[in-house]
């Protein structure tokens, strides 16, 4: 009887400065592979990608550390680059480095790795290696959206499986295979802006610097309609330490780490019910009947997608159709939109069976819990609460204003 063929995976960390981040990474990176437990079905490489420093001393410290770095999954590259790459060029150079394995994991050093990362690098990679609708695979799970500067909290539902799909790239620990990575590669070649506008993105992503390649994958996700998986609990969190693209540290970026053993189940791409756009807003694909009607939740931006077939949108729309105001715009400003403008009350029922009064109240809050926190949706309330007030006083203002006038 043959034997089957090992899977081969390389884990490449770009490093550049920070020596103090590179060793606290390598610890944690030979720590996961005591907690390995498919020890028959695979081989881990280990490569570091040195860019190297200005300052010589920097990059002595780094090698140094990476120099006692002991390996024993497979085997350990070291790469020392002769020119400054930059941050965009080393990761297209450990992307390419796909090529020759089953997959690459791309690590920067101001992350911190759960133990139990590698039985979660394996079992995804087996079970969406072949879908087409995936540019590749993410460690970390958000609980911010990066949107809007990362101001907003964000938690997918839960459907019953341990990831969700988000058309936004991960670059605090993530995973490709080769097609992945050279599909991107192509539409790079073809389509490659230094500094853009492109308001199908987040005005934050557009304006990132040059050095970003996570805007340029933004984009390619968009164009190619395809998505990243993501964990709904984290294999890595990012420390936040100020470095050459962050001036200050950040505590949003830090987020639990699975740190127990665990038997994945993943649901596939057709099988979701909820994907997450470029913007972190939920998409609902197959929640209201066989048919797959796509309805866009849209709270937090003007951006609207006008192929959808319907939208529930917080902002009032300009569209060149004959509208018609489903829920009093001027006091909801929640609209139901279709290609030829806002649908009527009958087909809004049809997604909200309740009438409207109490009932839709609480359905509207029911999707913000969805989205946000109870804290952010308060802070709404609270809002929407202040504004008709406002209006109330100046109808009172308008009232008794002529009585003052006569005195």
């Amino acid at each position: 009887m043959l034997a089957l063929k090992k899977m081969n995976f390389i884990i490449v960390i770009p490093v550049y400065s920070r020596p103090f981040c590179l060793k606290r990474l390598t610890e944690c990176v030979v720590l996961s592979a005591n907690y390995k437990s498919l020890n028959n079905k695979c081989k881990y490489h280990l490569c570091f990608s040195v860019d190297p420093h200005s300052d010589l001393n920097i990059t002595k410290e780094i090698l140094k550390i990476i120099d006692k770095v002991e390996w024993n999954l497979g085997e350990k590259k070291v790469i020392e680059h002769e020119k400054h790459l930059g941050l965009f060029k080393n990761i297209l150079f450990c992307g390419s480095l796909s090529k020759n394995y089953d997959a690459c994991i791309v690590l920067e050093s101001d992350l911190i790795l759960s133990p139990f990362c590698l039985d979660y690098i394996y079992e995804s990679h087996q079970f969406f290696n072949q879908d087409s609708n995936i540019a590749g695979i993410s460690l970390y799970s958000y609980q911010y959206s990066e949107t809007n500067n990362g101001s907003f909290p964000f938690t997918p539902v839960n459907e019953g499986c341990d990831n969700y799909f988000l058309r936004f790239p991960s670059s605090w620990g993530q995973m490709w295979n080769y097609r992945q990575w050279s599909e991107f590669e192509t539409w790079l070649d073809n389509n490659y802006e230094e500094t853009f506008i492109d308001q199908r993105l987040p005005a934050n992503v557009y304006k990132w610097s040059p050095q970003s390649w996570k805007k340029q994958f933004c984009r390619y996700l968009v164009d190619t309609s395809k998505y990243f998986v993501y964990p709904h609990i984290s294999l890595t969190s990012n420390t936040g330490e100020v470095g050459v693209h962050y001036l200050k540290t950040s505590d949003k970026k830090k987020v639990p780490l699975l740190l127990g053993q665990k038997y994945w189940f993943f649901k596939s791409f057709k099988d979701i019910n909820i994907l997450y756009d470029q913007f972190f807003h939920p998409q609902v694909i197959n929640y209201i009947n066989e048919n797959s009607v796509h309805v866009t939740y849209n709270f937090k931006s003007s951006y609207f997608l006008a192929e959808e077939k319907y939208l529930i949108n917080s902002f009032v729309l300009a569209h060149n159709s004959n509208t018609t105001d489903v829920n009093d715009c001027s006091d909801n400003n929640t609209n139901l939109s279709s290609e030829k403008g806002i649908t009527s009350h009958k087909q809004w029922k049809a997604i909200f069976p309740q009438e409207k009064g109490a009932d839709y109240e609480r359905e509207l809050i029911d999707l913000f819990l969805a989205r946000f926190s109870s804290k952010h949706l308060v802070s709404h309330l609270k809002q929407r609460f202040l504004s008709k007030l406002m209006i109330k006083l100046k109808e009172i203002i308008v009232t008794i204003k002529p009585f003052f006038h006569d005195k």
